[in-house]
């Protein structure tokens, strides 16, 4: 999947707080030959419309070309369309806000007109929202939950902790406060973030917001080089802290930073579907396994959530017994 549509599915869920999953469209191979070449396309659905982001291939487009070649694409997909490229100067944005149209830049800007209302009444109604959360806010969360010793923390330390940007961050603790799962502590220009109650409590409390952190995972050759920022996961990393055995394959966690930087070995090293090779697993995370992690393993309750719906019963209880040996 091109890379850009993978940072927007980032980009979106940490900005508005909503769990979205772009899936490539399989209409594509019906459009005309020049919209093939000139993007890739991901379908999903934000505040329950379906949304089709068209990821720019070519390395320009003017405002007016995007707005034409979208006139062509709209009859083909009942829903929004959304521009999506990694890179955009200060004039293009403005051609394409004078255009109407749609666009996503990763980190930088999103900009959806037709959404105007949908998302003024989402965050209106946010605190009462029960959408899982963003990979950042999970982190944080847990992070919290593990840190007890550091709350209430303070806004800019949870930045430099989770590696994110104030921006991010400060967005993040509206974000778990319109949930109702922490207290916001306001004085001056400090906001500091304060659990509602003791870990498990806390812990309980967010469990229907949280999620698995694996986004995919990959069978891969054995000898695939490993990343230093990963982690062990999956049924090994069970087995470190339970009685369980760890099975026969490796399986490793990395997070969007390393997936970026070893995409190409990633895609060299994947086994085909047909064959039958020894391998190991590498689990792409949502959020850096790194950021809580102490040891080699991932966190014991990242792990909880990667493997709670395996479908079997030994997991099932080895992560009973994982839970009940947490130090709360």
């Amino acid at each position: 999947m091109n890379n850009a549509i993978i940072q927007a599915e980032d980009y979106i869920e940490e900005t508005l707080g909503i769990s979205v999953q772009l899936n490539e469209w399989p209409e594509k191979r019906k459009l005309p030959l020049f919209l093939r070449q000139e993007f890739d396309f991901a379908e999903t659905q934000i505040l329950g419309r379906p949304v089709l982001i068209a990821a720019a291939i070519a390395p320009e487009h003017s405002a007016a070309a995007v707005r034409k070649q979208f006139e062509v694409l709209q009859p083909k997909f009942d829903g929004e369309l959304v521009y999506l490229r990694q890179q955009m100067d200060a004039y293009q944005r403005k051609r394409l806000i004078e255009q109407r149209v749609s666009f996503i830049v990763p980190g930088n800007q999103l900009y959806l007109p037709t959404f105007a209302i949908d998302l003024r009444d989402y965050f209106r109604k946010a605190k009462t929202a029960t959408d899982k959360l963003s990979p950042l806010a999970q982190a944080t969360y847990l992070y919290a939950i593990y840190h007890g010793d550091l709350l209430p923390l303070p806004l800019h330390r949870a930045a430099e902790l989770l590696e994110c940007s104030k921006m991010s961050m400060s967005r993040t603790f509206s974000e778990l406060e319109a949930l109702e799962l922490v207290d916001v502590e306001k004085e001056g220009r400090s906001r500091d973030l304060r659990l509602k109650g003791p870990p498990f409590e806390s812990w309980e409390l967010a469990r229907q917001c949280l999620r698995t952190p694996v986004r995919k995972r990959l069978r891969v050759f054995h000898d695939f080089p490993i990343p230093q920022r990963s982690r062990i996961a999956g049924q090994p990393a069970l087995a470190m802290e339970t009685e369980i055995t760890k099975g026969q394959d490796r399986t490793i966690a990395i997070g969007p930073t390393v997936e970026k930087a070893v995409r190409a070995e990633l895609a060299r090293f994947t086994i085909p579907s047909d064959e039958s090779e020894r391998s190991m697993t590498i689990e792409l995370w949502r959020y850096d396994p790194c950021l809580l992690s102490k040891g080699t393993s991932v966190d014991r309750l990242s792990l909880y959530l990667s493997l709670e719906a395996a479908g079997d019963e030994r997991v099932e209880a080895a992560l009973d017994d994982l839970l009940k040996g947490m130090p709360w």
